[in-house]
Order: structure tokens, then C-alpha cells, then sequence
């Protein structure tokens, strides 16, 4: 598949169930493994016990570096293979329940960078093992749609975030004044519900 700036590449991803939780790199690059990939039938697979293994391939034919952006923060394990003639050329291992600094960029989400390989094909092998919703919103981006989509993000969150602070000091002047316990609970809501926006979101790792 021929990257474009904006490239979606759950149409062409296949997996393969890893019931043991024992497939290493080495063991999927085997044929044998290689044969047991299926399609995957859809993005968001729900609760999975299994530890899953995604592949796609690529061929970027540009002369531009892009990058894998998975916009959901709270996947627990995933480790990032990029494979070329049989071996693997780049890999990360990152995760929520990892320690922040093994994202090879430092967001919220996961981006991993896919550096050009001068029109080559390459396979992209996802091993991803999580207790929490397995949902994979997936894109490939350039430097500059990349930067584009998180900074409008930035900015959404920022105004959320904003917003909540405002109305958390008005009920909290308002408690202050009339000692009215509904603005109590009111401002307990509010804080909680921004905690949670913001675990959602993947700030909470940061």
C-alpha cells in the first residue's frame, strides 16, 4: 500500500491469536506462523485475552519519513516491529504500564516513527497485550499531519480542561457564599469527571 499523507491501514491488516503468550518476533517471522494470519474483521475487537499480533505492509514511495499514530492511550503492552527482507530494521516496546519514557515520542498517544526506506516494502508487526477495550484507531501520517492532528487535539483538550477548571472555582466561590451543598456536589462531579476525561486521554502516564 502506497503511503499517502493521511493512510488508514485497517482495510489491509491481518492477526494472529497468541493464546500462550509466549510468540516472540523471531517465532511470527517463521512460515509456519506466517500462514495463520487471518483479516482482521474489525477495528474494535472488544475484550481480548489473547495477546494479539497485527501486521500490515507498506511502501512509502516518498521521500518523507512518516509515522504510526495509535490513538488509544490506555493499551497495556504493545511492542512495534518494522521488518524489511526477513529481519527486523526498527523496534520499540512501550505501553500504560510501561514506564513513560519507552515511547519513542513523548504524547499522550503512541506514535511510533517509521523512517524512510527508499520505496521498499516494508511489514509493520503490532504485539499488543491488554486487559482494558482492545480498540485500534490506527493512522500513518506525515510530520505535518501529525503535528496538525495533535495540536488540535492540544487544543480541544485544552479547552475541556479550561472549561472545567472555570466552572470548579464559580461553584466553589458559590459554596463558599451561600453554603449551599449542591454546589458542593456539583464541583465534586466536575473534578472527578476531568480526572477521568484525562485517564481516558492518556495524561495521567504523563
Amino acid at each position: 500500500n502506497t503511503v499517502d499523507q493521511i493512510f488508514d491501514p485497517f482495510p489491509f491488516m491481518e492477526y494472529l491469536d497468541d493464546k500462550n503468550h509466549t510468540l516472540q518476533i523471531e517465532d511470527i517471522l517463521n512460515p509456519i506462523n506466517q500462514k495463520n494470519f487471518k483479516d482482521l474483521p474489525h477495528i474494535n475487537v472488544g475484550f481480548s485475552l489473547e495477546t494479539k499480533w497485527l501486521r500490515f505492509k507498506l511502501k512509502n514511495l516518498s521521500q518523507t519519513d512518516y509515522y504510526l499514530w495509535l490513538s488509544n492511550p490506555n493499551i497495556d503492552y504493545i511492542d512495534f516491529f518494522m521488518v524489511k527482507g526477513g529481519r527486523v530494521v526498527k523496534q520499540y516496546a512501550t505501553g500504560a504500564l510501561r514506564p513513560f519514557d519507552t515511547r519513542p515520542v513523548w504524547d499522550n498517544n503512541f506514535i511510533f516513527p517509521m523512517p524512510h526506506q527508499n520505496g521498499q516494502v516494508e511489514t509493520i508487526y503490532l504485539r499488543i497485550k491488554t486487559q482494558k477495550v482492545f480498540r485500534l484507531p490506527l493512522k500513518i501520517l506525515s510530520a505535518e499531519k501529525l503535528l496538525t492532528f495533535s495540536h488540535f487535539w492540544d487544543v480541544m483538550h485544552g479547552f475541556f480542561f479550561g472549561v472545567c477548571l472555570i466552572i470548579l472555582v464559580s461553584n466553589l466561590f458559590l459554596y463558599h457564599s451561600t453554603q449551599d451543598i449542591t454546589h458542593l456536589y456539583y464541583l465534586i462531579f466536575i473534578f472527578f469527571s476531568g480526572v477521568f476525561v484525562a485517564y481516558l486521554n492518556g495524561y495521567g502516564a504523563e
